[in-house]
């Protein structure tokens, strides 16, 4: 079955590529039946983004986001419970698969002009990334409570991930072969225990961590200072979003630069403070050039 899902997305793929959008979404349907049928979320992610791009392509701002979202979503329950074998692993060992879709679902609130909703997904992203970067490490508190919390998400999570390789199994069986009634209780249970680890990760479900970052977002602004702002930023593989936030208002800019520029600029930067700093002489930062390779919209 996991083959019969990565055939039917790579030809969904395919078709997207080809143009033939009809077929694209018929393709894309069968990976999101089939995926659910098993438990099995490794390419519904990629069928709601590549939706979201279609849409966004048939100027449909509002399916295209709605799509994007979707993929989010998966994305953050995969990257928490990271199940779906060495496909999976791979996935979330490099940022780009999560980056393409953050981005363009950013892009996509920045087009429909939905500033506050922009800046929680790059919040989201931001966070998600700090948690990655420090998942690994064996950090030992002193505050008892909270190492008995780390055990115990540890504890759920092994078990979840048992559970869910039990249900793996049941539904690859055939349709005779299946004890209907252990599924069943192997979903309600994998429901249960899922919820119950991203409370103790998050405090909240990451699945609906957006909704609820946007409404203190929205209580926040008023108790920024008359006299200051806030400032967010998203890097994404060829625009840089900035978000500035007042007590008042919220507004956000879109700037044409690759990735790959501002790391070099970003670095040229450090360089140049290191040498001053220890007093050796080295070359002037030269960003003459800067302008003319960059292209705002």
């Amino acid at each position: 079955t996991d083959q019969l899902i990565a055939n039917k997305n790579y030809l969904s793929e395919l078709y997207y590529q080809t143009k033939q959008l009809p077929k694209a979404e018929q393709s894309g349907n069968e990976v999101i039946t089939l995926s659910q049928k098993i438990g099995y979320d490794l390419y519904i992610w990629e069928t709601y983004y590549r939706f979201g791009l279609m849409y966004r392509e048939k100027k449909d701002l509002e399916k295209s986001k709605d799509f994007l979202k979707k993929a989010v979503e998966i994305l953050e329950k995969m990257r928490n419970s990271v199940t779906g074998g060495e496909e999976a692993k791979k996935l979330f060992s490099s940022n780009e698969s999560k980056l393409k879709v953050y981005g363009t679902l950013i892009d996509v609130l920045f087009e429909k002009n939905d500033i506050e909703e922009a800046l929680s997904f790059m919040q989201q992203y931001n966070l998600a990334e700090m948690q990655d970067k420090f998942k690994n490490l064996e950090i030992q508190y002193q505050d008892k409570k909270k190492q008995a919390n780390t055990e115990r998400s540890k504890e759920i999570k092994t078990d979840l991930l048992a559970k869910k390789q039990e249900l793996q199994e049941q539904l690859q069986k055939s349709e005779k072969e299946q004890d209907k009634t252990k599924i069943e209780s192997l979903k309600k249970v994998i429901s249960v225990k899922e919820e119950e680890y991203l409370n103790f990760v998050y405090g909240e479900s990451a699945l609906n961590s957006y909704q609820k970052q946007l409404a203190n977002l929205r209580k926040k602004k008023k108790d920024i200072p008359a006299n200051m702002a806030v400032i967010s930023y998203f890097m994404a593989a060829q625009d840089l979003y900035i978000i500035v936030a007042t007590q008042n208002n919220i507004s956000g800019k879109k700037v044409k630069v690759r990735k790959s520029d501002l790391d070099d600029i970003v670095t040229a930067i450090r360089n140049s403070i290191v040498v001053k700093k220890q007093g050796v002489r080295g070359n002037p930062l030269d960003l003459t050039q800067e302008e003319a390779r960059r292209q705002e919209p």
